[in-house]
């Protein structure tokens, strides 16, 4: 009885391995990303940063790494969201696996105080 479950925790292990994208040097592969988001212009700047943090917390503790984070500021909308006409707008660019991407885009879509996101690999 014991042999069979280490058996089948071990093809498990073996399969989720063998189904993971491996770069040709080793290692796990990693796109490169462009995200850019749209945030409330009603919330604070420690909220906003708060925000972000967040997103590159996230972002790291899936393997991947932050390049850079431009913070545009607010600008007008081409038409409303959610009845706002402003937009605080951020683009980060970052390096990660694609399921990490995914990951943050649904988390990006359930945060209350994002209007829009957009995630375009390089």
């Amino acid at each position: 009885m014991c042999d069979i479950s280490i058996k089948n925790s071990l093809i498990d292990y073996f399969l989720a391995d063998m189904f993971r994208p491996i770069s040709p040097k080793g290692g796990i592969k990693m796109n490169k990303y462009e995200m850019l988001f749209i945030l409330s212009p009603s919330i604070s700047d420690e909220e906003k940063d708060a925000i972000i943090a967040k997103f590159s917390n996230i972002i790291e503790e899936k393997g991947g790494k932050v390049a850079n984070v431009d913070k545009w500021g607010i600008k007008k909308l081409a038409y409303p969201i959610k009845f706002k006409t402003e937009g605080f707008y951020v683009l980060m660019n970052f390096e990660s696996t694609a399921e990490a991407s995914q990951y943050v885009d649904r988390l990006m879509l359930i945060t209350d105080n994002v209007l829009r996101c957009l995630i375009v690999r390089k």
